[in-house]
């Protein structure tokens, strides 16, 4: 494992090398946002053996959608790899006060975010649906269990190359570029206008494709899970569907059960398996992408403890395990990993989980030091607590005890609330640790 700064100008990339030549997980930081744009095109252009390229913006709507637009604007530019453009907003752990809009205002730009993430499903579906066509092409003439799963496989195949489906898509391709360049030249308003009316009504028409698609993903889905263990051809599909599954609920179900860092795990495991480069990327600080970088990268290393479908269930059940975590830490107090297993009031599974749930988490404070090299700045908690507030939903990716790479002495880098046990903030020595990378 490599973990490498790349500067060019006032951007940083960093990159996590799994092998030679193929960067799998990257993410960039910059001061502008014409800095940001470039640094986005800099690590396409380092991806070049990979087609397939994933985006994960972080930034809110409410405070950066022109620049959330604009980045979309320029991916589609791109035109030697595919790539899926997701926009997945979260606070970032110290933030200063946001646009105080209406709460229609916030739900109308978060509703535009999901319509826009529609042309990012449907390039997943076009990778899915390679994983299912060379599933059919491996089915077996005598496979009678196969036969309706493979009219459902062939059903998906004609949704996502249906010739409306690829004019729509060139539509809003064609829409997004004449509103970006009118954008550029600072062009008409009222023509801009009526683009970003028709771009509107071209995206509701995707998202009901988009629909019909999941829908039939939630058919397969069942399908293979009725198909018995004797078909290794459809272990792929196995493994990739369910995954798919739950990224197109989360933007196409009005409630998604998955919180942010679900949706980041469940999209890395899905681009792990689809062989897609990961970027995450964000313009509104540091701290969200060392967070999300140091998650990311986290869950690949666990692949060297357990296995692929131990890394989903606990992703799958990440907040029941985090709720079992801090109610045995409130209830006996122990600190170290192999006494909190013996302490907690849970099944053997739930045990297992949440022993690969705590090394995950110290997995992750043990990249978030890593990365503190390439972050000089400590300002003090005083100056922290003053200028900003901070997002307690980052707290869930802190373990409360963190035992370092050798798994010594556990420090306490989280306080707790006395009554649920539930992170309440950072300690002393939390802060003193941790500053730099979440400023």
């Amino acid at each position: 494992m490599v973990l490498r700064s790349l500067r060019n100008k006032n951007s940083e990339i960093f990159g996590y090398v799994e092998a030679p030549g193929n960067t799998s997980l990257i993410w960039v930081r910059n001061l502008t946002v014409q800095e940001h744009l470039e640094g986005i095109f800099n690590l396409i252009a380092q991806s070049m053996d990979n087609k397939r390229v994933s985006i994960n913006q972080l930034d809110l709507p409410e405070i950066e959608w022109d620049l959330i637009a604009k980045e979309h604007f320029y991916l589609l530019q791109q035109t030697k790899q595919e790539i899926a453009h997701l926009a997945t907003p979260m606070q970032p752990p110290f933030f200063r006060d946001l646009p105080d809009l209406p709460k229609k205002t916030l739900q109308n730009l978060r509703y535009l975010q999901k319509m826009q993430n529609c042309e990012a499903l449907a390039l997943y579906s076009c990778w899915l649906n390679s994983e299912m066509e060379i599933a059919i092409h491996d089915f077996l003439p005598d496979a009678i269990d196969e036969y309706q799963l493979e009219a459902r496989l062939k059903d998906f195949g004609h949704e996502v190359f249906s010739f409306l489906l690829r004019s729509l898509c060139q539509k809003i391709r064609n829409l997004v570029t004449d509103i970006g360049t009118l954008e550029e030249k600072k062009a008409n308003t009222t023509d801009r206008f009526e683009l970003e009316k028709q771009l509107f009504q071209a995206r509701n028409q995707l998202q009901i494709n988009v629909s019909a698609q999941y829908e039939l993903i939630k058919e397969i889905d069942v399908g293979l899970q009725k198909i018995d263990a004797f078909h290794p051809e459809l272990l792929r599909l196995k493994a990739i569907v369910p995954l798919a599954k739950k990224l197109f609920s989360t933007q196409l179900e009005n409630e998604s059960e998955l919180d942010f860092g679900q949706q980041n795990m469940l999209i890395q495991l899905l681009n792990d398996l689809l062989g897609i480069t990961s970027i995450v990327s964000s313009n509104s600080g540091t701290g969200i992408l060392n967070i999300m970088f140091s998650l990311r990268l986290a869950l690949k290393q666990m692949k060297e403890q357990a296995s692929f479908d131990v890394l989903v269930d606990l992703v799958v059940h990440w907040k029941e395990t985090l709720c079992l975590y801090y109610a045995t830490i409130k209830e006996s107090g122990k600190k170290d990993l192999r006494d909190l297993l013996q302490a907690a009031n849970a099944s053997e599974n739930e045990k297992k989980r949440l022993g690969y749930a705590v090394n995950l988490l110290n997995c992750l404070v043990d990249n978030l030091l890593a990365l503190a090299q390439f972050n000089p700045s400590k300002p003090s908690r005083q100056e922290m607590e003053k200028n900003s507030k901070m997002n307690l939903e980052f707290l869930e990716f802190i373990p409360i005890f963190y035992q370092g790479k050798d798994r010594a002495k556990p420090i306490k880098l989280v306080e707790t609330d006395p009554l649920s046990g539930k992170p309440t903030g950072l300690t002393v020595t939390g802060y003193r640790l941790l500053i730099s990378v979440l400023e």
